[in-house]
């Protein structure tokens, strides 16, 4: 071998030398904090500073769309996904689908929900419909009319079955967030 080739061991450590240079380029430049909400390339990892709100969404939903399912009070027992169908500065609407963590033959509810937010942001209050005779005018009084016909076209707006597929995935590996963060979709 002449004196002035490399070895293949060589060659590899200057490559991967070369990429972590290169790489640590790029996060000098723009660390995790500055990178966008809404990013148009799926992450399996949900921006830093958007876990806290990804997490208070899906407490406040399992607590109301599973209330009565769990044997404590506790509201971090659930697995939700959902879809924002709308929202306006004090109000987000969603199509919500939550199922008990512990067991994928557990409690499910899948439902239209009104998320109220303070002032500052925080969640107020999360109502979902009644059942029966009633359900029809709840969504009638809590759904403006445009959210009123995507709760009508469901299909185009919320995939059950992908939504459960998922939730089973996330059974398995709680460090997976819901589709809405993987997707990038800023929550209001």
């Amino acid at each position: 071998m002449p004196k002035n080739s490399l070895s293949l061991n060589e060659f590899i450590l200057f490559v991967l030398f070369a990429t972590a240079f290169a790489l640590s380029a790029c996060t000098q430049s723009k660390g995790i904090s500055e990178l966008p909400v809404n990013s148009a390339v799926p992450s399996q990892t949900p921006v830093q500073t958007s876990t806290y709100r990804w997490v208070e969404y899906e407490e406040a939903l399992a607590k109301v769309l599973l209330a009565g399912a769990y044997p404590s009070e506790s509201e971090s027992e659930g697995l939700c996904e959902w879809s924002i169908l709308g929202h306006n500065e004090q109000e987000v609407y969603v199509w919500a689908l939550c199922q008990v963590a512990s067991t994928a033959s557990g409690t499910a509810s899948s439902v239209p929900v009104v998320i109220k937010l303070s002032p500052d942001g925080r969640i107020e209050e999360v109502v979902i419909p009644r059942d029966g005779t009633d359900y029809g005018l709840d969504i009638q009084n809590l759904f403006p009319s445009d959210v009123q016909e995507r709760i009508n076209n469901l299909a185009s707006y919320f995939d059950v079955k992908a939504a459960m597929e998922h939730i089973a995935l996330r059974r398995e590996d709680r460090t997976i967030p819901p589709i809405i963060v993987e997707a990038g979709t800023p929550l209001p």
